[in-house]
């Protein structure tokens, strides 16, 4: 019984002191990393295979349609870009366990910055989003969820953008 009532505390304690979620990693001023950015080069992965070839490629092409109606131009290649442009990463993660689906999205903005206390240039992700559905129905969650995430950064990228 002691032992038991050891891990608990230990438990509650981890818990407590254990680091923020993710988002803890980036700064509060990551919007304004948008200013600027005319073109990107999207990169669609299915990590799971949870959505199927079809609905990737749907889905891809829908978040290309609506960054171009925009305003923001879309590279057919990444080597089409210069040290200007950046790599919009959109990933779908699916989960399977015994009876349900759970899939996250995670958005994420590839670009050159320069670190402040060594001056060297390097590719980072500067502006991110990140959404997850449990228990879901993929083929009806998906489009859903990759409509909002688009949405927030059009939005986000049209205020640093004066539009």
């Amino acid at each position: 019984m002691r032992a038991s009532t050891t891990l608990t505390a230990l438990a509650v304690i981890l818990g407590l002191v254990s680091p923020a979620s993710g988002s803890a990693q980036y700064a509060a001023a990551q919007d304004s990393t948008l200013a600027g950015l005319q073109k990107v080069f999207v990169n669609f992965t299915d990590l799971g295979q949870g959505l199927g070839s079809g609905v990737s490629e749907a889905l891809r092409g829908s978040a290309i349609l609506e960054l171009r109606k925009a305003g923001i131009r879309v590279a057919r290649d990444a080597g089409e870009l210069d040290a200007n442009d950046a790599v919009l990463n959109i990933s779908f993660i699916t989960t399977q366990r015994t009876l349900v689906t759970d899939l996250c999205l995670r958005i994420d903005l590839e670009q050159m910055a320069q670190l402040q206390r060594t001056k060297q240039s390097s590719r980072m992700v500067t502006w991110y989003y990140e959404k997850s559905a449990l228990n879901a129905i993929v083929k009806d969650a998906a489009p859903l969820m990759l409509a909002k995430g688009i949405d927030e950064f059009m939005s986000k990228w049209l205020d640093m953008n004066g539009r």
